[in-house]
């Protein structure tokens, strides 16, 4: 797995004080609410439904609020995988139109880290660099999880860019949390319940926008690839040694809400096509790299959510039961920008 840092540390200047931004008066954000909604605004590609163009008309409150209070936007720095795959290029097409609209990067300011890949390139830097590192970077933002053990905080074994290179995961939440450099991780189980359809991807091949085309075809490869591999007897054999087929099917698919069957014949190779979730995970680290006033105001999260008694790790997604978010709702946002990206091209919208 490689990665690419999007941003360089070394031109920023490390003026602003961690943790000065000023909260968001929730009386300010009910108003922004119940104002009626502008679905005329030409930063508003046209082509998305009703709901899609409602989530522009919150987004757009939100950068009107922020010029009334100073609220400055993230300046967001993304490490992700080099090898494109739905879900990396998903979240890079999302970060695309949070810029676009001006969501995100206000130069001078200290970084906010989004973290979409395995955390060796992070540490690496980090551990060469750290008083540049925490100079610089305010919050970091990342797709995987983490808990707290006799004190320190801990990555999951269990999440794919933790497990890619623990010893460098481990090391960067241990230099993280002694720092006191706030964090927000997205985890699988919020991704779980925030699943896109098959038939969005088939959608964004339909605007002919090449990247549209790639994230189709790169959906279908990907998900029967996984599917296959999933099916294999020995657990060896599998990228995640417990997703068998039977949990693939549960967690990744709708098949189970349709098919009961007792001995029903189960779908071979890319028959599992019609019945997949969509699960892009680093789509929602993505998200919440904007802002906490951007979760606040489109209404994703069923409550703030902690890790442990301090607001410094927050954890998005604890557990199976208590998944933190409102899936729906996401899974919409994600949806609306993933269109309203590829659409505001064609339509040379900047």
């Amino acid at each position: 797995m490689g990665s690419m840092v999007s941003s360089a540390f070394a031109a920023i200047n490390p003026w602003r004080e961690r943790n000065s931004v000023p909260v968001q008066d929730s009386s300010s954000t009910s108003r922004r609410r119940t104002e009626p909604p502008d679905r005329q605004d030409d930063r508003i590609p046209k082509g998305l439904s009703v709901e899609e163009q409602d989530v522009y008309v919150f987004l757009l409150r939100v950068l009107n609020a922020r010029k009334t209070d100073g609220t400055k936007p993230p300046h967001l720095a993304v490490i992700s995988d080099l090898a494109k795959d739905y879900d990396d290029l998903g979240a890079m097409v999302v970060l695309k139109e949070a810029h676009r609209l001006g969501l995100g990067l206000e130069e001078g300011q200290m970084l906010t880290l989004v973290c979409l890949s395995s955390l060796s390139d992070a540490w690496n830097f980090a551990s060469k660099h750290p008083k540049l590192f925490k100079d610089s970077v305010e919050k970091i933002v990342c797709q995987g999880g983490y808990f707290v053990k006799e004190g320190e905080l801990h990555p999951d074994p269990l999440a794919a860019n933790n497990r890619f290179d623990m010893k460098a995961s481990e090391q960067f939440h241990s230099f993280i949390y002694k720092e006191r450099i706030p964090s927000l991780v997205f985890t699988k189980y919020a991704a779980y319940v925030s699943f896109l359809s098959t038939q969005l991807f088939a959608d964004l091949a339909h605007t002919k926008h090449p990247v549209g085309e790639y994230l189709r075809m790169v959906q279908v490869k990907q998900d029967v690839e996984f599917y296959k591999n999933a099916c294999s007897p020995n657990k060896e054999d599998r990228m995640q040694p417990d997703m068998d087929q039977q949990r693939y099917l549960r967690d990744r698919t709708n098949y189970f809400d349709v098919h009961h069957g007792p001995g029903e014949k189960l779908p071979d190779g890319d028959e599992v096509i019609q019945f997949c979730k969509v699960i892009m995970y680093d789509a929602l680290a993505a998200l919440g790299a904007c802002g906490e006033d951007v979760l606040k105001d489109l209404e994703v999260l069923d409550h703030p959510a902690t890790v442990f008694d301090e607001p410094q790790h927050q954890i998005v997604g604890h557990s199976r039961e208590q998944v933190d978010v409102n899936g729906r709702r996401m899974a919409l946002v994600i949806q609306s920008l993933l269109k309203g990206s590829l659409l505001a091209y064609q339509q040379g919208l900047r």
